[in-house]
């Protein structure tokens, strides 16, 4: 399948022995020092931030936009739903992914001082999803560094089109995106193992009703189904003010009052279960009577052609939603065995 019309940007960031993010890094270290110049510290790629996002940077700071998407105006100064891809040299002739941002919003020019995280003081880049590869973890990638029509060693970036806006000829960047999509890769930070278990489930429930789900479709319905309930609460008089991520999707007001919105989207009709994390759950508890819950059923999902597709579907709101305890079941663990 060619995935390459996609919205892409590579770049080069330093190696480091570890990144700050990373579960159990707490003490992140980078080899080079001109990884933090001019306030740019790459480290801190892969760390959310307290209002639940991640911000990127690397040493050039500003990107082409229309290089990224040639659909853009030409005074547009962000381009969003862009997979971002780092990678990093960590040998001779040794160049490897170590993570990549899903539907990022990158800026024209670095921005500074809008993060409430004190580490985080300039970035070009923002997203809720961002998977990052442990040291272990992180794997070989074909990427023509060097060679003609690949990644520039001394520039580091990579677009996929042209300075004249034609799109490339990059027949390499299918293997790439193929390995990304299909790469097990979590969030860092919190939820990590109950977001995995979350799609996972989610997935399994689909397939045990017929429909084919993977990581890929699973990110098409959650994207369709955040746009459909923008769409629903605006119509129903809420301003959006913001998509978070986690603990819950999106914020809305109404007057004076914030609401809360969590956001399940599934092929299944009628939609009679939906899985929650922990903190979703304990994050609808908390925020009540201003939290609710959008679900979106019986999506229609077009796999067969090169970008999935969804349609359709019908929606649930359940508003204030707090999950009552006898209806909530336990489908994993986790248990803190005694020191050695």
């Amino acid at each position: 399948m060619k995935q390459t019309k996609r919205k892409i940007l590579i770049v080069h960031v330093n190696e480091m022995e570890r990144y700050a993010g990373y579960p159990g890094d707490i003490d992140p270290r980078e080899k080079h020092n001109h990884a933090s110049k001019d306030g740019v510290s790459e480290r801190f790629n892969f760390k959310r931030a307290p209002e639940g996002k991640f911000y990127g940077a690397w040493c050039k700071g500003k990107a082409d936009l229309r290089r990224i998407d040639p659909q853009l105006n030409k005074n547009a100064a962000t381009v969003d739903g862009v997979l971002l891809i780092f990678w990093a040299t960590v040998g001779k002739g040794d160049y490897r992914i170590v993570g990549w941002y899903e539907d990022a919003t990158i800026w024209k020019e670095a921005q500074t001082n809008r993060c409430k995280d004190r580490d985080i003081k300039r970035f070009i880049a923002e997203t809720t999803r961002c998977f990052p590869l442990p040291r272990e973890e992180k794997f070989s990638a074909p990427l023509p560094v060097g060679k003609k029509g690949g990644i520039s060693p001394h520039f580091g970036h990579w677009y996929a089109y042209s300075k004249t806006l034609e799109r490339k000829n990059a027949p390499w960047l299918d293997r790439i995106i193929s390995s990304i999509d299909s790469h097990e890769a979590t969030p860092p930070n919190g939820d990590k193992d109950d977001e995995s278990a979350i799609d996972m489930d989610t997935a399994d429930d689909e397939k045990r009703h017929g429909f084919l789900s993977n990581a890929r479709i699973r990110r098409v319905i959650e994207l369709f189904a955040e746009k459909k309930a923008i769409e629903s609460f605006k119509n129903s008089g809420y301003t959006f003010v913001q998509k978070v991520g986690k603990p819950f999707d999106l914020i809305f007001r109404k007057g004076s009052q914030q609401l809360f919105v969590e956001v399940k989207g599934t092929q299944v009709a009628n939609g009679g279960r939906i899985f929650l994390t922990y903190n979703e759950v304990k994050c609808a508890k908390d925020k009540q009577p201003n939290y609710a819950l959008f679900l979106l059923h019986s999506i229609n999902v077009n796999s067969d052609v090169e970008e999935p597709t969804a349609s359709g579907g019908v929606n649930r709101i359940i508003n204030p939603f707090q999950p009552k305890d006898e209806r909530l079941k336990a489908i994993s663990y986790q248990y803190e065995l005694d020191p050695i």
